[in-house]
C-alpha cells in the first residue's frame, strides 16, 4: 500500500504544512510565556524606589578612601600627559634630524605597469611610460618598493 507523502511512517501527519516539525517551532520551549500569576512582578519606576539606608549616606571611611583614590588618578593622567608630550617633542626632533628618504626609480628596470602608483598612499608616484616619483610628496613609507614586480624602486636620501 503506498503511503501519503504528507505522513509519517505512522500515518500521523508529520510532512508539510502541519506544524509538527521536530526541534522547531512552539511546544519545544520557544513562544510559550507565563501565566499572568506566575510572571515576575514588575519593579517600581526608579524614581519611586527607596534607596537602603547604608548607601544614602557614605560611612567618612570609605568616602576618603574614593578621595585618595580620585587624587591618585588624577596624578597618574598628569604624568601620562607630560610623558606623551615628551615623546611627540623627541619625535619632531628625530623628525628633522633624518635624511629626505624618497622611493627613486631605475628606469632600466622598471617596465611601466603601475602598480606602484596604485599602491603608494600619498599618490606620490605617476607613470608614463616609465614611473616618476614626486620627491615633493613622497614620505619614504617604502610600500611601492616592496609591491614593485621588478625591483625597479628604491629608498635612497
Amino acid at each position: 500500500m503506498p503511503r501519503d507523502r504528507r505522513r509519517g511512517p505512522f500515518g500521523k501527519g508529520q510532512g508539510v504544512g502541519t506544524g509538527m516539525r521536530r526541534g522547531r517551532g512552539l511546544g519545544r520551549g520557544q513562544g510559550w510565556s507565563l501565566p499572568i500569576e506566575q510572571s515576575p512582578p514588575i519593579p517600581p519606576p526608579i524614581a519611586e524606589q527607596k534607596a537602603p539606608a547604608q548607601t544614602a549616606s557614605l560611612p567618612a571611611d570609605e568616602l576618603g578612601m574614593l578621595k585618595q583614590q580620585s587624587q591618585s588618578l588624577q596624578r597618574h593622567i598628569e604624568s601620562i600627559t607630560k610623558r606623551i608630550r615628551e615623546l611627540a617633542k623627541t619625535h619632531r626632533r628625530d623628525l628633522a634630524k633624518r635624511p629626505n628618504i624618497v622611493a627613486q626609480v631605475d628606469d632600466a628596470k622598471c617596465s611601466g605597469c603601475g602598480i606602484c602608483a596604485e599602491v603608494c598612499p600619498q599618490a606620490a608616484i605617476k607613470v608614463n611610460t616609465i614611473a616618476e616619483v614626486d620627491a615633493e610628496i613622497c614620505t619614504g613609507c617604502g610600500i611601492c618598493v616592496q609591491h614593485c614586480p621588478n625591483q625597479a624602486l628604491i629608498l635612497a636620501a
